[in-house]
């Protein structure tokens, strides 16, 4: 469900900070940002600047759709959201607004009966240019709420607050499920197929879901927080590397997850995502991702053999070591090898 992608070579994450400050009221890193943060300066800030005025001239067009020039000009949803999430921390209401419009119009508008949108929109082979996949794909969803919940404290306007709502109404219906008595993230709604669903490691954002918390309280955000380190926890126990793979299998009635085929059991463009997020997280959250579950021993693939301590077992597809392990960007300490209530994030 991905595509290649153009990634900057500077990361924002400093100004994403200090815009999600202005989200997160009194709920995130236990410190009262409820007002407006001060402009962030320096150096590195001209850069992201530049950065991001290099960006929109390359990949926004004047009508507001991101465009990825390495796929004949295919826009994705995610594309759509993450320019907003740029837009909006860097105080670029014009970008942000054009972005969102093309969005609205394009992806949900006439495509789909809720607020989510169409994930893949490109030439034809007919040679128009329309939505070639109408499902939706969680994570841009759950980008474009957030960079709307960012949008109406940068610009004080609480219809980006009230058009994140209905967004987040229709991701909790759509876009999540409870499964083995744990609230998943799902991918998508083309994902899952009889018992089983496929759910992509990258997707999942704590920081978000601690800020999607306090501006949608009748939703128990909460439980994907303490999801996201799960599944981050179980996947790193399924392969030699322990960095997580592009996509893992939920089984619906039990909750257990496993790896897929080879290819999506790899760490590639998707699942490099993932230390981004639990690095937001941890520069969000007062207890810097070092976060302990007080779950039982994971109920994966292997846990009622002998010899695996209750661990998944790794499948043959993982088993050599990754060239690109020096990526990673968290180590994981325990006792035991898949005893949850012992295992800590930590950041390098």
């Amino acid at each position: 469900m991905e595509t290649t992608r153009p990634v900057s070579r500077v990361r924002p994450l400093a100004l994403l900070i200090a815009s999600l400050g202005l989200a997160c009221g009194a709920t995130c890193g236990g410190q009262d940002v409820a007002g407006p943060s001060p402009t962030p300066t320096g150096p590195n800030v001209e850069l992201l600047r530049q950065s991001w005025r290099a960006y929109v001239t390359r990949f926004i067009q004047g009508d507001g759709r991101v465009i990825d020039p390495k796929a004949e000009d295919l826009t994705t949803s995610e594309g759509q959201a993450y320019a907003m999430l740029r837009a909006a921390w860097m105080d670029d209401r014009a970008v942000f607004e054009n972005v969102y419009t093309w969005a609205r119009n394009n992806l949900n508008a006439g495509v789909r009966a809720d607020s989510l949108w169409a994930w893949k929109w490109g030439r034809a082979r007919d040679g128009n240019w329309r939505v070639l996949d109408g499902a939706f794909a969680s994570d841009a969803d759950q980008d474009a709420a957030l960079a709307l919940i960012v949008a109406s404290r940068q610009w004080s306007d609480p219809r980006y607050l009230e058009e994140a709502r209905r967004t987040l109404a229709d991701l909790w219906q759509h876009g999540t499920a409870v499964s083995g008595g744990r609230r998943w993230l799902l991918g998508g709604d083309s994902l899952c197929q009889g018992r089983t669903c496929r759910l992509n490691p990258s997707y999942y954002a704590p920081y978000a879901y601690r800020i999607f918390a306090k501006h949608d309280p009748g939703r128990n955000w909460s439980e994907l927080v303490d999801s996201s380190y799960l599944l981050l926890d179980a996947n790193a126990g399924m392969t030699s590397t322990v960095l997580p793979s592009d996509w893992l299998l939920l089984d619906i009635p039990s909750g257990a997850l496993r790896l897929g085929n080879e290819a999506d059991s790899q760490y590639s463009y998707d699942a490099f995502r993932a230390h981004w997020r639990v690095a937001a997280d941890a520069a969000l959250s007062a207890t810097r991702a070092r976060r302990r579950s007080s779950a039982a021993p994971w109920p994966g693939p292997g846990s009622s053999g002998s010899g695996t301590g209750g661990c998944p077992r790794r499948s043959a597809a993982t088993a050599r070591r990754a060239p690109n392990t020096k990526l990673s960007r968290w180590s994981l300490r325990s006792h035991r090898p898949c005893d949850l209530s012992r295992r800590t994030w930590r950041m390098r």
